[in-house]
């Protein structure tokens, strides 16, 4: 209900914030740094609720690293912005922290993902790279760097976040089909929820950035937030640690839920 209520509020917030001309850099980076900040504690709550053991919780404590290197990335860009009222230029060390985090949580699900790999039929496997398309496509395309008022590094920056967003989004729907009728559908479905919006945002963002529409791409920062949103209540419905004992168990013991050899 919490996170309801605060999802229809960001809106409000935010046209009342860029009405009265409320440093509206600084609210941003200021909310940016406690959403973060809170799915890091969530996803730490559950990375303690479902144990590190095993490839399950070594999946979660790799999600749960990625979410602390973004989270050190929005405060590292956060209090650049709130000190001199502008977020620093593009790259900066907030997406080498970002870069890292995506890193993390694309190989903790990977792992995940491998070894029940004969879980997922040939046609599901085929929708992946037609999904990884669907991302990264318009972003490509649409972005046509404009390097008069972009340098290069800044445009592959601002490009490459889509593209890390498509393979964290695919893997989310893989675990998501994996989990399609067990007791983590629920949770995983509000992460691939929460990866789907912050892809979108960073596809309207990325390209506002490079073609110069920073004005009129500004409204959709709310995507970040209402992705974060998502995740936090996922990492909040990940079950506790004994009912994934049976959980892990049945997984050996179903020929749906056999793992690779």
């Amino acid at each position: 209900m919490l996170a309801f209520i605060l999802s229809v509020m960001l809106p409000a917030l935010y046209a009342i914030v860029r009405a009265r001309d409320l440093l509206l850099v600084q609210v941003a980076n200021t909310a940016f740094i406690l959403f973060t900040g809170s799915c890091t504690i969530l996803a730490l709550m559950m990375t303690i609720r479902t144990g590190a053991h095993g490839r399950l919780g070594r999946m979660h404590v790799g999600l749960l690293t990625g979410m602390l290197l973004i989270c050190l990335g929005a405060l590292t860009d956060g209090v650049y912005a709130i000190e001199f009222g502008a977020p620093p230029a593009s790259p900066s060390l907030a997406d080498a922290f970002n870069f890292l985090g995506y890193a993390f949580a694309v190989l903790a699900i990977f792992q995940f993902l491998w070894y029940f790999r004969t879980m997922l039929s040939k046609l599901q496997l085929r929708l992946v790279p037609f999904l990884g398309a669907l991302v990264a496509g318009p972003n490509l395309v649409l972005a046509q760097p404009n390097l008069a008022s972009t340098t290069l590094i800044a445009t592959v920056t601002w490009l490459a976040y889509p593209i890390l967003d498509g393979m964290l989004l695919m893997l989310g729907v893989m675990v998501v089909i994996l989990f399609s009728k067990g007791i983590l559908s629920s949770c995983w479905r509000w992460l691939a929820v929460g990866m789907l919006l912050i892809t979108i945002a960073d596809i309207l963002i990325g390209i506002g950035h490079v073609r110069g529409w920073i004005e009129f791409v500004e409204p959709f920062y709310i995507f970040y937030l209402w992705g974060y949103i998502c995740f936090g209540v996922g990492f909040s419905l990940m079950p506790k640690l004994e009912r994934l004992h049976p959980l892990e168990r049945d997984y050996h013991k179903t020929r749906l839920m056999r793992p690779a050899e």
